[in-house]
């Protein structure tokens, strides 16, 4: 009768420790399984916020482009302006050129009329 007793206390207690060592292992793999999980959570938010950095590297580098091709644009505007406003000069110059040498052609033959007129009478 002892050792049936025995043999039942140490049934029990095998049970419990079995018990206790699958309690254990569920605790320690739902541990492990949260880990993994705020792991990946955190390599995802990794992620995005890579992606968010690279496309905000990309929109400041074509912000930059932009920039520059406008820097670009403006400054050959303002050297068309420049060479248009240059050849207005000349345009405008070899008008009045133009202008003088009608008058004085002009004032030549108005002189020459008269000349002719004088001369005839």
């Amino acid at each position: 009768q002892l050792s049936s007793q025995l043999k039942g206390a140490r049934d029990q207690r095998d049970k419990e420790l079995r018990e206790d060592t699958d309690r254990t292992r569920r605790e320690g793999l739902q541990s492990l399984n949260a880990i993994k999980k705020q792991e990946e959570n955190r390599e995802r938010e990794i992620i995005k916020h890579n992606r968010e950095l690279a496309d905000l590297a990309h929109s400041m580098k074509v912000d930059k482009d932009l920039k520059e091709k406008a820097a670009k644009h403006e400054m050959s505007k303002s050297v068309a302006s420049s060479i248009g406003l240059s050849k207005g000069i000349q345009k405008r110059e070899e008008a009045n050129e133009l202008n003088e040498m009608m008058r004085n052609n002009k004032e030549q033959h108005e002189l020459a009329a008269h000349m002719r007129a004088e001369r005839d009478r």
